[in-house]
């Protein structure tokens, strides 16, 4: 037995509910409570989901235009004449760290303003790059053209 007269399933909510199961046919109690704990377990289970469109609100601003052009991994020269890696970007403090090379073997973390930076994004290598990239520009504005469905969602 549980010691206690009821059994209860908190996994989605702290919320209480009372329901009662009666069923008469059940000659072995731990087979009730199993059975019980098994409907519970189903029962319990949230029935509403929620979908929603997220846009981006900087990409479309001409504000945070320049900060989004950086990505992590991307090569930038900055303005002391330092070649470095994008460690992270601050789009609201309008900032980008940058892993550089000081004297030959040690690096550090510098922390620039958009402004002071030039940068060149990360390409693939392979044949055709600039074919493939425009290939992928175009897959991507397909995609964009069917309004942002997913797939999985799609009937």
């Amino acid at each position: 037995m549980l010691g206690k007269d009821y059994i209860d399933n908190h996994q989605y909510s702290s919320k209480v509910k009372a329901c009662v199961w009666k069923d008469e046919r059940y000659t072995v109690v731990d087979s009730l409570i199993e059975d019980a704990t098994a409907k519970l377990a189903e029962i319990s289970k949230p029935y509403r989901q929620y979908t929603a469109e997220v846009q981006d609100l900087a990409k479309q601003s001409e504000v945070y235009k320049d900060i989004l052009a950086y990505g992590i991994g991307d090569t930038v020269t900055t303005a002391d004449g330092l070649r470095g890696e994008v460690h992270s970007v601050n789009v609201l403090r309008q900032t980008v760290k940058v892993i550089v090379v000081v004297d030959k073997d040690e690096k550090e973390i510098r922390e620039y303003k958009v402004d002071q930076l030039k940068f060149k994004p990360r390409r693939k290598k392979g044949k055709g790059g600039e074919k493939q990239d425009e290939a992928e520009l175009k897959k991507l504005e397909a995609l964009e053209k069917r309004e942002g469905k997913s797939r999985l969602n799609d009937k």
